[in-house]
């Protein structure tokens, strides 16, 4: 796409045509990428997060959604290493993480009392604080 966003020079290209390019899908033009068009599109993208882990990995953890629910253990340790705050031996020993792991699950948080209400404290939303 041009500076004024014409397409005319990749229209005049042979087909097929590969292209490469740092636009975002959402500014392809539609004609490209509507259902009926017959582009296809292999977009390549680096997670801004993890380029941020690897910079400064000391200010950056980068956790995956899969990573903690199978190795939930190993996320909160790291967690507290980013906190600075790590765990201990004796704390290790006596399972402070495991612990930890079970007061933060989905099955425990959900059935606490506060959270199986529809009730918001107005002070709360009405103050921001």
């Amino acid at each position: 796409m041009t500076d004024d966003g014409s397409t005319s020079f990749i229209e005049g290209l042979s087909s097929p045509r590969l292209l490469s390019t740092h636009l975002p899908y959402s500014l392809l033009p539609k004609r490209m990428t509507h259902d009926g068009s017959a582009c296809r599109f292999i977009y390549i993208c680096r997670n801004p997060i993890d380029k941020a882990s690897v910079e400064s990995p000391k200010k950056v953890l980068l956790l995956k959604y899969e990573d903690v629910k199978k190795k939930p253990l190993e996320c909160v340790r790291k967690v507290a290493e980013l906190l600075e705050i790590p765990f201990t031996p004796d704390e290790e020993n006596n399972k402070i993480v495991k612990e930890i792991v079970e007061l933060c699950s989905f099955e425990n948080l959900s059935n606490q009392d506060v959270n199986k209400s529809d009730v918001l404290l107005a002070t709360l939303i009405s103050s921001g604080k």
